[in-house]
């Protein structure tokens, strides 16, 4: 997992190093490397989580508790033994928690990986530990956080429900009322985002489908289904990686070989290949549309959807004209860039 600043000046990776998982900041501009936190569960150091503007991260240590860390000031923040966080906000003031998983010995062959009893999942208030919804038994798959609202918090929480058909269930934080509630027709949901207006919800498939969902309508639709604004069967295979930018482009991967770039309204605007020796993950920098996605090799890679900035930079990397096959996948929507004399149609 990873995450890239606003000013796209440095990212934070989860990796393994050692044996033990890390988190590091990498300076993009110069590659250095600085390791932020260590000692993570060598088992597990994907499921770290982190705010978007990058200033905490939580994780499970090596002794497989969770811990929150405030990066601007070093606090951590320890949760109970049973207890995980799916997500964080925008902040990392108010964390999604998982209080079902890490205990509960149904779901694992052997027993459960953490010694202790299941607790409620639940929405908590980071800085003061205080639990703002009560989700009971709910076992978490995933989850989000809507955009800040007025007093800097989000007012909706989107919680994966994996107990319950892996459906997923939108909640207003301040009242505690249910705003909606979707399972796909097939499959099974892997992941979920939001839109930065929080008017459309977007989720992915074990079935290979990217689906976008009005909220509205999701709140007062006779059947989930009516709330759907378009569907397109994105890739061959599960879809394990999602980004939404701020102005709703929307960025979606999959192991099976290849990151895709769709437009608000569901139209292709790159397929771009990969080469992945493990799940996929993606992110735009915040505030921008400027897409990252990790490669195989630890490679990170930067893609540009905007035409202008994604000419110029191939122009300065590649000399010849592109073949109709790359004009194709990487530019579908305008024309190639010119090189001399020379225009790739």
């Amino acid at each position: 997992m990873f995450g890239v600043a606003a000013d796209q000046t440095h990212a934070l990776v989860t990796v393994y190093k050692g044996g033990v998982g890390a988190v590091e900041r990498v300076d993009q501009q110069t590659g250095t490397v600085t390791q932020v936190w260590n000692n993570l569960d060598q088992q597990t150091p994907g499921d770290t989580a982190m705010s978007a503007d990058l200033t905490a991260v939580a994780g499970l240590d090596q002794q497989r508790v969770d811990h929150e860390l405030d990066l601007d000031t070093g606090h951590v923040v320890a949760l109970g033994p049973c207890e995980q966080v799916i997500r964080l906000d925008r902040s990392g003031r108010t964390a999604l928690v998982d209080g079902q998983s890490a205990c509960e010995a149904d779901l694992s062959p052997g027993p459960a990986p953490v010694s202790g009893q299941p607790t409620s999942s639940r929405v908590v208030d980071m800085t003061t530990g205080r639990t703002i919804l009560d989700l009971g038994k709910t076992l978490l798959w995933g989850g989000e956080f809507g955009p800040p609202s007025d007093d800097g918090r989000p007012a909706i929480v989107v919680l994966m429900d994996a107990s319950d058909k892996n459906k997923v269930d939108v909640r207003d934080l301040k009242t505690g009322a249910h705003l909606g509630t979707y399972a796909p027709d097939k499959g099974f949901l892997l992941k979920a985002s939001l839109t930065p207006d929080a008017k459309r919800l977007v989720v992915t498939s074990t079935t290979g489908d990217l689906t976008v969902l009005d909220l509205a309508k999701l709140a007062h639709a006779r059947r989930p289904q009516d709330a759907v604004v378009w569907t397109v069967k994105a890739h061959n295979g599960s879809v394990q990686g999602l980004a939404v930018s701020s102005s709703g482009i929307i960025a979606s991967a999959a192991s099976a070989g290849n990151v895709r770039v769709w437009s608000p309204s569901g139209h292709l605007l790159a397929d771009l290949p990969i080469h992945p020796d493990d799940v996929p993950s993606l992110a735009f920098a915040r505030g921008t549309t400027t897409l990252y996605y990790e490669d195989g090799n630890d490679v990170l890679r930067k893609f540009s959807i905007d035409p202008t900035a994604s000419m110029r930079l191939a122009q300065t990397l590649v000399t010849r004209p592109f073949t109709p096959d790359e004009c194709s996948r990487y530019f579908p929507n305008q024309r190639c860039p010119t090189f001399g004399s020379v225009r790739s149609q």
